[in-house]
């Protein structure tokens, strides 16, 4: 037996109810006047005789009121037999949520699983009473109600889930997040008996990657909640899928005139051989490439390189589009890029080592790096504009007039500079800090470069660098320590993963700083020997900073006279000056960016070609802009000239991709510790439901007996006011019948 409302609320309220006729029974026994009259001795002889059956019929009275007023309360606590009753014990009235996977995974199939889902659902909502509380959402990143906790009106629903049949999401399910979702949604529903019902393809990578958290909701929930959920599909039916996983920036200058190598991975979820693919490609909206992909086993990846070509400067978008004949999900068949192209990259490097001698050919700190950076050669694509300066010069540069800035063993800039490097970071610029003796703290000195590279006092207090630096750690052999294959997906780990293992040997490692990696930093390069990091990447508002915790010269390494350095260098600058992943966002992601622009509105080209006109937030120069994309694609804004600010490319999560399901048999046995039903997608699920349904709502029946205890009190005081009347004249009799009718109408 379970109830609704609160016991304790209605059960304080229904004490106060059966208290109400007692209470008006003895205050009218209280009440009575007393007159003294010699001949009432007389009359109480007679008295004696009735009062005893008046005070019995009286007490039958005065219960059965009570009686009604229990019932009542009884009833208004909404109470439920949680079992298998009858109808006649009260009526199986029930609250439900029927959540439908609105996922992209859901858009698989020649017939959609989302379509399956629908009519699953219409058969769940089947089994309900029209006026019964119910909820029904479509599940994904960002859930969409078709109704919430109203009375059910069948004609209404199932007109909203037929304008639904075909419009899957393009967003992931985010199951761990949605079941808290189901848990809120149900303790909305003013109903005895509630139920949820979770009606999914059932795919691996959500089920196998369940929380513990979640596990721990369901439980709560199972508790008070009928939880089923309803596969729509079995484990091996309708499972190939092909798909392009990435479209990714590799290498190269994205400067005017230049060429960058793009690598488009194409992977097969299915569980058979995919052939006969082909992949073509799309630069400015021109396709200038078509290509043939090739066998891919399943589970396997093949990566198609793409080297385009870049004219003019500005925002580039770029697209991968798959074509292939046997792929059920045409969703994931796209994938979209976009980079920013620069007339040139501006550098400052500044040597910060203790001689002030600044000359072409001099070995200063700065040395090997600024002649990475120029690289000469006749290629118009390797130029680059580099400046080179001292440290003590360093305030005196305007440094929103370069792109990068390349500080070389300046261990202890001033703070007035740190605060200016680290603005300049912030507005997108991009800081490539090397180590050196300068790094190293003096005797008579207790801070170092951790203090020395931070802004702000206490808990407002930040540092520029990716890591927190310990001391200096030297190589116990002289060869020194090589470099570790690199497993991050880095543009500048992918340089050193894509060259030899003996080039990648050769370059060696002296002396490095220990470090230990900052919060929502990246480590790009370690040492092999140590695993200790070498290059360390952290963002920091729109710009990047990059710190190598070695020297940019010889002194600590032979890396700066290595093919690798320059490779690294250039890599390096064409990455933190165009972040060509600043521009991606995932469909249902929140992105912000920031560009320069005094624009006061922006015009938003969608990728269906509809717009729409935004006022950004401003502070000066600088517009942050917000995008929640809602289908793939390249979104386009524009000034109120019509000028080309930014570009975003917005892509589909990649792990929807995977449509493989888990067998209905499999998923019970994971959730059966939880206490979830499993309905097999062969089943009839309002079969299923009826005869699984629990808890019958006792109000009605409570009710209707209150009624009745008042017509019965009603017709008994009649009776027996009635059978005292009868046969009695006398003045006792007179005057008792009028004190017990009085009563009893009271």
């Amino acid at each position: 037996m379970a109830t609704l409302n609160s016991i304790t609320l209605w059960g304080i309220l229904g004490l106060i109810g059966i208290a109400v006729p007692i209470i008006i029974h003895l205050l009218y026994r209280k009440n009575r006047k007393q007159t003294e009259w010699a001949a009432m001795e007389l009359l109480r002889k007679a008295l004696v005789m009735r009062s005893g059956q008046i005070k019995i019929e009286d007490f039958l009275v005065l219960a059965l009121r009570c009686l009604a007023m229990l019932l009542i309360a009884a009833a208004l606590l909404r109470p439920i037999l949680n079992s298998g009753a009858s109808k006649w014990l009260g009526e199986k009235h029930v609250g439900m949520v029927v959540a439908i996977d609105a996922s992209l995974s859901m858009g698989h199939g020649e017939h959609s699983r989302f379509e399956k889902a629908i009519a699953r659902a219409k058969q769940v909502l089947s089994t309900a009473r029209e006026g019964d509380p119910v909820s029904v959402v479509l599940l994904s990143q960002n859930p969409e109600y078709i109704v919430r906790a109203a009375d059910y009106e069948p004609a209404k629903v199932e007109n909203l889930l037929n304008s639904k049949l075909t419009r899957p999401s393009p967003y992931p399910l985010a199951l761990d997040a949605n079941i808290n979702l189901l848990s809120e949604l149900a303790g909305e529903l003013q109903s005895g008996t509630r139920e949820v019902y979770l009606i999914t393809d059932a795919q691996e990578s959500d089920w196998d990657s369940l929380s513990g958290n979640s596990r721990e909701t369901l439980r709560e929930m199972t508790r008070e909640t009928g939880f089923f959920v309803l596969p729509i599909s079995t484990d091996g039916e309708g499972e190939e899928n092909l798909s392009i996983s990435s479209l990714n920036y590799a290498s190269g200058p994205l400067q005017s005139s230049g060429v960058a190598r793009f690598e488009a991975i194409v992977k097969n979820h299915g569980r058979e051989v995919a052939n006969g693919a082909g992949i073509e490609f799309w630069l400015g909206g021109k396709r200038t490439r078509k290509q043939e992909v090739g066998q891919i086993k399943p589970g396997d990846s093949q990566v198609i390189p793409y080297f385009a070509n870049f004219n003019e400067p500005g925002d580039l978008s770029l697209e991968a589009r798959l074509i292939s004949n046997n792929d059920d999900l045409d969703a994931d068949n796209a994938r979209f890029a976009v980079v920013n192209i620069k007339e040139s990259v501006r550098a400052l490097c500044v040597d910060g080592s203790s001689s002030g001698a600044i000359g072409r050919n001099s070995r200063s700190a700065v040395y090997y790096a600024v002649r990475a950076l120029r690289l000469k050669s006749s290629e118009p694509e390797a130029a680059m504009e580099v400046t080179q300066v001292s440290a003590t010069d360093l305030p005196l540069e305007r440094f929103d007039d370069f792109d990068i800035i390349v500080l070389a063993n300046l261990g202890k800039p001033a703070p007035e500079t740190v605060a200016r490097l680290h603005g300049f970071t912030e507005r997108g610029g991009g800081l490539i800090i090397f180590a050196g003796e300068n790094f190293l703290p003096r005797p008579e000195e207790n801070t170092g470069p951790n203090e020395h590279f931070s802004v702000g006092e206490g808990q407002e207090k930040t540092s520029l660098l990716p890591a927190i630096l310990k001391e200096a750690k030297t190589a116990k052999n002289k060869a020194g320590w090589s470099l570790k294959i690199p497993d991050s997906d880095h543009p500048l780990a992918a340089i050193v993963k894509r060259l030899p293992e003996d080039i990648v040997n050769s370059a060696r490692i002296n002396r490095i700083i220990e470090s230990e990696p900052a919060a929502e930093s990246q480590v790009i390069l370690r040492i092999a020997e140590n695993n200790a990091p070498l290059l360390l990447a952290r963002d920091i508002g729109a710009g990047s900073v990059l710190l190598f915790t070695t020297s940019a010269d010889r002194s600590w390494n032979a890396l700066a006279v290595h093919p690798l350095y320059a490779m690294l260098l250039q890599q390096a600058a064409t990455t933190i000056s165009s972040q060509p992943e600043s521009r991606l966002t995932a469909c249902g992601a929140q992105f912000k960016h920031r560009i320069q622009s005094k624009a006061k509105r922006l015009t938003v080209i969608n990728p269906d070609g509809t717009s729409d006109t935004i006022r950004p937030d401003q502070i000066g120069e600088t517009l942050n802009i917000e995008l929640t994309a809602g289908v793939p694609g390249i979104y386009q804004y524009n000034d109120d000239k019509g000028i080309a600010l930014t570009a975003v490319a917005a892509n589909i999560d990649a792990s929807e991709s995977n449509v493989r399901v888990i067998a209905s048999k499999s998923l019970e046995g994971q959730v059966d510790s939880i206490g979830l039903n499993v309905i097999d997608p062969g089943s009839s699920a309002a079969d299923a439901i009826k005869s699984a349904r629990r808890g019958s709502d006792l109000s009605s029946l409570l009710l209707l007996l209150a009624v009745l205890c008042f017509l019965v009190q009603s017709v008994i005081a009649k009776i027996f006011t009635k059978k005292i009347s009868r046969g009695e004249t006398d003045v006792a009799a007179s005057l008792q019948l009028s004190q017990v009718a009085a009563a009893r109408r009271t």
